[in-house]
């Protein structure tokens, strides 16, 4: 009996062994020489699991620039355009090392993004926004308050059209915080005086997207206009019933603005 358990038991050793060899083999794969993530970058995956929302209009997409070995001198590269109310997925903080076209190298505060195209890496801490939902404000004059209370109105009015993200579990006595840029005031939405009226804002899909693409349309350069065409056509034809799309024809159609058309 014992002839035939010793044979067993050293198979079944011998397995084991080279079990845990090639699972240690597969962890620490890299995937810039093949397929697969090495035991790091599994981990930073795994950190990245905060759903949230990029914001302003085309904020940059950063990818690690040469060696990472963990410090604030791993120096990174903007890679791509994410698009205003990109929903993406959120990770941890970082310091980076940016160097801009003058070779002239700031310390930042990144940090771990997941796109919905699958690619990760870093956003600027400032342009991402962790939680809530989009939301677009509609009122000419919708005006911050420091907390959902009438009496604590500020005297900062948030322009019409900005996008926002917005808390609905924060909704009490009619207002509702909010986040983001906005693009007339060139600020963001200060934490401290946050609130806003839920009349004052739009949670329906047309006219978030319409804003979207306005917006994006807005900062294109001289030599886009193509693009620039194409988008507010697009903020027209595909959102026809945006509370927006009166003024977005306007923009689009500048020649014709308070032109009378009549039906014959």
């Amino acid at each position: 009996m014992k002839k035939i358990l010793l044979p067993f038991v050293l198979i079944t050793c011998t397995l084991f062994f080279l079990s845990c060899q090639r699972n240690e083999r597969m962890q620490t794969f890299n995937p810039q020489g093949g397929s697969g993530y090495t035991q790091n970058e599994t981990l930073i995956r795994s950190s990245i699991s905060k759903p949230g929302f990029a914001m302003p209009v085309s904020p940059w997409f950063y990818v690690i620039d040469g060696a990472d070995d963990g410090t604030e001198a791993v120096r990174v590269r903007g890679s791509a355009q994410m698009a205003l109310g990109e929903s993406i997925m959120i990770g941890e903080p970082r310091r980076l090392t940016w160097v801009n076209s003058n070779n002239v190298s700031s310390i930042l505060n990144f940090i771990e993004v997941h796109r919905e195209n699958g690619t990760e890496g870093f956003a600027l801490a400032n342009q991402v926004t962790e939680g809530g939902r989009l939301a677009v404000v509609i009122d000419d004059r919708a005006t911050l308050f420091r907390t959902p209370r009438t009496v604590d109105v500020t005297n900062t009015i948030l322009s019409r059209m900005t996008v926002v993200i917005c808390y609905p579990e924060t909704e009490s006595n009619g207002f509702i915080e909010v986040r983001g840029w906005d693009p007339v005031r060139e600020r963001y939405i200060d934490p401290s005086a946050s609130f806003v009226r839920t009349t004052a804002i739009s949670r329906r899909d047309s006219d978030i997207q319409s804003s979207i693409l306005l917006q994006t349309a807005l900062i294109q350069p001289a030599n886009q206009q193509v693009r620039r065409n194409a988008l507010l056509e697009s903020a027209l034809l595909d959102y026809p019933d945006s509370v927006f799309n009166s003024e977005i024809f306007d923009i689009a159609n500048p020649n014709t603005s308070g032109v009378i058309f009549e039906e014959y």
